[in-house]
């Protein structure tokens, strides 16, 4: 009796199936280097190096570990000025995630180390952020830009942007710092920290009437109050105290305004005022409105403006932000996070916390007294990814949706949403609005937008990863990385450390989601195992565009170099509906591009290596229709391999059958 099995790759890779009848139709049950996209198989291109040379460093000290601890100790080292919780770094070119940070010779670590050594290097690593056109980088912490001018950075590191250093020197810390383009040429930043201290009151003696006025301004007594900012820019800081001003008709205000604090980056001043009285000493002079500004400084200016013209309220609690470990934007405020951790011995908030402060709308270099939100749980935060309005708050043991209200008093409300905690902020990602994330359940994702009464996840977010449960069974999520490549309607997820390649180097595993088409692709092996280790430590998507931070201080473009990949594809175990009886398979036909062998395997461990196998060349010139391959193999069980080679993403294949012939009635033994 003649049977056969037609294979394809509608379904993409499903690790978890029968091996059993002709396995899940239109499925992959193993493979590497493939993308599989409106039913055909491509090979996926290898990273492309970008040429930038990124600013992580091995430290100048080492640790010791303990095999199967946490505990990781420092001689002579200084892990709170290197690192902050929830970051990575590589001891012994072994990647681990920093959990909490004890003392400067004492941290924590996961995974557990499962070897006890001493006099170890240590090495902060690269990490990757989005910003808008450009690439950011850091050691820790994270960076963003507001309205695609000023840059604000928190963590650790020297930022880069693509890979170079910015033209003044911005070494990140817990306390948020800014970088602001100059006027005459946007590539030239002055970095300071963020916010303004409050100005002296100015002395009656600094402020006064003049003559010359030429607008009519209103005679009377008016309240002046200063301010400090910088010029094109949104931040203000705190007002100064009031001095009052008479004048009388035909007259303006003149001043002598102080030196700016120009290590604070000012180089305007705000003057806010009343409208005018009548009398002098009056408690009646009311609101304080925004009236002028000026540039000058340690010098005199004369000034007027009309009371109708006063229609900005001032505000006065234009307080730095605290301390944090995360930015992000949402819509246009900025939201420190990771913030109103254990107060310190002065009461000041610490870092990391639960907690997040926001900045005042046209004002995002301050907050006020009452701009904060708390994730339920009191949970530390780490890490905040944006979506459509709405920002996904991570913690280790919870995700939780934050989105802005209509409301003055509260501005931004949290809401628990998954169970599931997240390890890190690289370990999930945002693809239109659509959260995935490693879990400790696996790799899991919000099916549908996160609603406002929304507290769990259920089985179905879960459910999309179970067609590749095995692969996500050995991963470990503090050494993993989830990135969107919208360029390919992908979702991809990393693992580094993975293995150690022939040559002794470390490779890390790949493995992506097609989100238009719901399958996944099978899995790729980053690095060749001998030059150099490929260990990612970062991931941001720029644009479409999905790039990645090594360890070795480089930066990569996913699937996007020329050069020659190897390729196969792995198709269901077949037993026919009887494992019991010997079949001969007869002919393999492959339709594709695929160059190299078609072979024949009775285990998946054989598949998989391409071991053990009876094996026919398809490395002929009748491409794509390649000829039919003469077997005659015989075996209980069989599955078919196809294997080549190719470059710059072109076509593997598009299908293939196996031919057999099955005895009746004769059984193995």
């Amino acid at each position: 009796m003649r049977d056969s099995a037609t294979f394809t790759v509608d379904n993409g890779l499903i690790t978890d199936q029968p091996n059993s009848a002709k396995g899940v139709e239109g499925s992959l049950l193993d493979g590497q280097n493939l993308i599989i996209e409106l039913g055909r198989a491509r090979y996926l291109r290898p990273p492309s190096d970008q040429s930038e040379t990124l600013n992580a460093a091995t430290l100048g000290y080492t640790v010791a570990t303990a095999a199967n601890t946490k505990v990781i100790t420092g001689t002579a080292s200084a892990f709170t000025t290197d690192f902050v919780p929830y970051s990575h770094c590589l001891i012994n070119n072994i990647l681990y995630l920093i959990t909490r940070i004890v003392s400067n010779t004492v941290m924590h670590v996961a995974p557990n180390p499962t070897a006890t050594a001493s006099g170890l290097a240590i090495a902060t690593v690269p990490t990757l952020y989005p910003l808008n056109r450009q690439k950011g980088s850091l050691t820790a912490g994270s960076v963003v830009r507001f309205r695609e001018s000023t840059l604000f950075a928190v963590g650790r590191g020297l930022l880069q942007i693509d890979g170079a250093d910015l033209s003044a020197a911005l070494t990140a810390t817990s306390s948020v710092q800014v970088a602001y383009p100059t006027a005459a040429d946007p590539a030239v930043f002055v970095v300071t920290l963020i916010g303004f201290t409050k100005p002296t009151a100015l002395t009656t003696a600094e402020i006064r009437a003049a003559a010359g006025g030429t607008r009519g301004m209103a005679a009377g007594t008016r309240k002046i109050r200063i301010a400090r900012k910088r010029v094109g820019f949104f931040g203000v800081g705190n007002f100064s105290d009031p001095v009052e001003v008479t004048i009388t008709a035909g007259q303006r205000v003149e001043i002598d305004f102080p030196a700016f604090a120009t290590s604070e980056g000012q180089s305007e001043w705000v003057i806010a005022s009343t409208r005018s009285i009548a009398a002098s000493g009056s408690t009646a002079f009311g609101t304080y409105y925004r009236a002028a500004t000026s540039t000058t400084a340690s010098g005199t200016t004369q000034l007027e403006w009309l009371d109708d013209e006063l229609v900005e309220i001032i505000e006065y609690d234009n307080n730095a932000p605290p301390v944090c470990l995360y930015l992000a934007i949402l819509d246009d405020y900025v939201l420190f996070c990771s913030t109103f951790g254990t107060p310190d011995s002065s009461g000041n908030a610490t870092a990391p916390g639960p907690g997040i402060a926001f900045s005042k709308i046209d004002n995002p270099e301050v907050t006020g007294r009452g701009a904060r939100a708390f994730v339920s749980g009191n949970d530390d935060i780490v890490g905040v990814l944006g979506g459509d309005s709405r920002v996904f708050v991570l913690t280790p043991n919870t995700v939780q949706s934050g989105s802005l209200t209509k409301s003055d008093q509260k501005i931004l409300v949290i809401r628990p949403y998954w169970k599931s905690g997240i390890p890190h902020q690289f370990a999930a990602c945002v693809y239109e609005d659509v959260l995935y994330g490693l879990t400790k359940k696996g790799l899991a994702r919000s099916y549908e937008k996160p609603s406002e009464d929304s507290e769990k996840v259920d089985s179905s977010e879960i459910r999309f990863s179970a067609r590749v449960r095995k692969i996500f069974k050995t991963w470990v999520r503090e050494r993993g990385f989830v990135g969107a490549d919208f360029e390919n309607e992908l979702v991809v997820v990393f693992q580094s450390n993975y293995q150690l390649g022939g040559g002794g180097k470390w490779q890390t595993r790949a493995v992506s989601y097609n989100v238009r088409d719901n399958i996944w692709n099978p899995i790729t092996i980053l690095g060749d195992g001998t030059s150099a280790d490929f260990t990612v430590t970062g991931v941001a998507t720029v644009g479409t565009e999905l790039f990645i931070a090594t360890s070795d201080n480089k930066t990569w473009k996913w699937d996007a170099a020329t050069s020659s990949v190897s390729a196969f594809a792995g198709f269901p175990l077949c037993d026919f509906g009887d494992a019991t009886i010997l079949k001969t398979a007869r002919f393999v036909s492959v339709v594709g591009n695929a160059n190299g062998n078609a072979s024949l395997h009775s285990t998946t461990a054989a598949l998989a290596a391409g071991s053990g196998s009876v094996t026919q060349s398809i490395n002929d010139a009748s491409l794509p229709e390649h000829p039919v391959k003469k077997f005659n193999h015989k075996a209980a069980t069989l599955a078919l391999r196809v294997s080549g080679s190719g470059t710059d993403g072109a076509d593997f294949l598009d299908s293939a059958q196996l031919d057999v012939e099955i005895p009746v009635g004769r059984r193995i033994g």
